[in-house]
């Protein structure tokens, strides 16, 4: 698998990236998207490719950690931090969540992005 991997101090830069992206895809303004979209972080629908990557360092000096797995290797990824993984052959997903204290205050935050969500059909109530 393929997985791009941002600092979690990086999230809103990339959430306005996506935000400004769907608003332009869709011939809205930046704040209709926000109005009317859930947080695409979340949503998990979108996914950057290497011209977005590219657009997002130029535009927002963001830029990602690329980690190609292989099979057999885990991937542990920091609390709060922006992630996309692209499956490059046939795969199970195993995931496992834990709190640590020093993670502890971002996953509040996340819990609270995931109450927000206006759109979203599923459950969205996170217990910590």
């Amino acid at each position: 698998a393929l997985w791009h991997i941002y600092h979690h101090l990086d999230t809103s830069k990339i959430r306005n990236y996506l935000i400004d992206q769907r608003a332009q895809k869709l011939g809205i303004s930046t704040v209709e998207s926000r109005k009317q979209y859930d947080d695409p972080i979340h949503l998990s629908k979108t996914f950057l490719d290497p011209k977005n990557c590219s657009e997002l360092f130029l535009n927002c000096q963001v830029q990602g950690w690329e980690i190609r797995q292989e099979p057999g290797q885990a991937i542990m990824i920091p609390a709060y931090s922006p992630h996309q993984v692209c499956n490059l052959a046939n795969c199970i997903k195993i995931a496992m969540d834990f709190l640590s204290p020093q993670s502890i205050e971002r996953c509040i935050q996340v819990k609270e992005e995931l109450r927000e969500q206006r759109n979203h059909r599923g459950n969205v109530f996170l217990t910590l």
